[in-house]
């Protein structure tokens, strides 16, 4: 199991309103867009007044580093459910990669908090594990070192949503 933790710091009116572009579908699209989605299926989506959550099967474009595609065939795809109690500064994220048949899993909690006036910073913490021998723990860094990237760029996708829905 190889933990992991990235910050990011948004200009946003409120923690509730990072939180919300997390159950937007345009900022969904727009994230899927940025990081190499190529179909993203709901297979349920529950959003009340008390929570939140969306299961997805997600296929992306991406390749798998080379030295698991010979162990895990086909292309990366996976099942996400994210989770959020309305009312709290948390959403859990949970990442079912099928590769490595089910041997693989992202458990992440996303807290977001406030920094400053009209500034929240997004804290990603998580653990990556693969239960495969010998390899396990390079494919775990392997999937610490991608998610870091996603979240950058993923960032910068946030920030420009976030800004086109400021008021003038």
């Amino acid at each position: 199991m190889t933990p992991f933790s990235y910050e990011h710091t948004f200009q946003a009116p409120s923690v509730d309103a990072l939180l919300r572009a997390f159950t937007d579908p345009t900022h969904v699209a727009a994230q899927d867009a940025t990081n190499e989605v190529a179909s993203r299926t709901v297979v349920e989506r529950i959003d009340d007044e008390k929570r939140y959550r969306q299961e997805c099967r997600i296929a992306t474009k991406r390749e798998l580093p080379a030295f698991v595609r010979k162990l895990a065939g086909g292309g990366l795809a996976y099942t996400e459910i994210v989770a959020w109690t309305k009312g709290t500064d948390a959403i859990t994220i949970d990442i079912r990669p099928d590769v490595m048949g089910g041997r693989s899993r992202i458990e992440v909690t996303c807290r977001i908090v406030p920094v400053a006036d009209g500034q929240v910073k997004r804290i990603y913490a998580g653990t990556a594990s693969v239960d495969v021998a010998l390899i396990g723990g390079r494919i775990e860094k392997s999937i610490v070192t991608e998610i870091g990237k996603t979240l950058d760029k993923a960032a910068v996708t946030t920030q420009r949503w976030l800004d086109e829905r400021r008021s003038p």
